[in-house]
């Protein structure tokens, strides 16, 4: 990949990444919608939707500066940074990377959906699905590209088996994920998404390590004609709701937590003995006790 243009991306605020995102739609000929602030999307026409945000936790920060291209270091395949007072932002610029890299290949066998604010609750994508509640069931799957590590396929409640199978029979491992863009979307519609890692790593801190090679991995997957024609063919529909829809979450006299218990940071959350915790946390709890957390 090339890494210097990858390296400019993570330092640009998330206005200043939205114009390059538009940039790269308009030189490549792509139609294209957009609500300032919100989202901006691009619809070819496929059967499949992917998403990416284009803030990170850092650009919500009020003294925000950006990153310089001298605060990253690079290790062999890795990237992290050397002012321990910033974030990498790896969380989601490698989804917003790897969704130009197609775009520059004229690759028009998915639609692409760049939202905003998505680490402050999912504004971009929720309004996204407000403008679009009448036509989100025209899809067959959203995928987002927002997840950690190297061979993960995230999964929220809004399942279907055969989808997490187009990845699962590559190698990938199914796992419970917290939130992502499109949950938004899949909540309010009847088809099913995942989530596909896209390298980074200790998201949200300053110890966030960002993989070069998975973003290469997961823009091949993309490109493979076996997911392209499983992606762009095939209707997926949910086949399960999450278990934290529960019919007294609003009638309950005690408030439920809005965060995880066990983290403190994801959403949405699970019960599991009386406690609150999200998707990530959910297996680890379960194995050391609540209790011990």
């Amino acid at each position: 990949m090339k890494t210097n243009e990858f390296i400019q991306l993570l330092t640009l605020s998330q206005e200043e990444c939205s114009k390059w995102v538009l940039a790269t739609i308009v030189h490549n000929n792509m139609s294209y919608y957009t609500v300032t602030g919100s989202y901006i999307y691009v619809n070819n026409g496929s059967n499949c939707l992917l998403t990416s945000h284009l803030d990170t936790v850092d650009t919500h920060d009020k003294d925000f500066t950006g990153l310089k291209t001298q605060d990253i270091a690079i290790n062999g395949s890795y990237l992290s940074v050397k002012d321990k007072t910033k974030v990498l932002g790896g969380d989601d610029r490698a989804g917003v990377e790897i969704m130009l890299r197609l775009i520059n290949d004229g690759c028009r066998d998915y639609d692409y959906l760049f939202c905003f604010d998505e680490e402050i609750g999912g504004v971009g994508s929720s309004k996204f699905a407000d403008d679009y509640s009448e036509s989100l069931n025209n899809y067959g799957s959203f995928v987002s590209l927002d997840r950690r590590g190297d061979d993960e396929v995230a999964t929220y409640g809004y399942d279907n088996n055969n989808l997490v199978n187009v990845f699962t029979v590559l190698g990938y491992r199914e796992v419970m994920g917290s939130f992502s863009d499109c949950c938004s979307l899949s909540s309010e519609s009847d088809v099913a998404c995942i989530n596909l890692s896209v390298g980074y790593n200790n998201e949200h801190t300053s110890n966030e390590i960002q993989n070069l090679a998975t973003i290469d991995t997961t823009y091949n997957v993309l490109n493979m004609g076996e997911v392209k024609t499983a992606l762009t063919k095939i209707k997926y529909k949910q086949e399960s709701r999450p278990t934290y829809y529960r019919d007294d979450w609003y009638d309950t006299d005690t408030p439920l937590p809005m965060l995880c218990e066990c983290c403190g940071t994801h959403a949405p959350l699970y019960e599991i003995d009386g406690y609150y915790v999200c998707g990530d946390c959910q297996d680890f709890t379960e194995y050391i006790g609540i209790s011990e957390r």
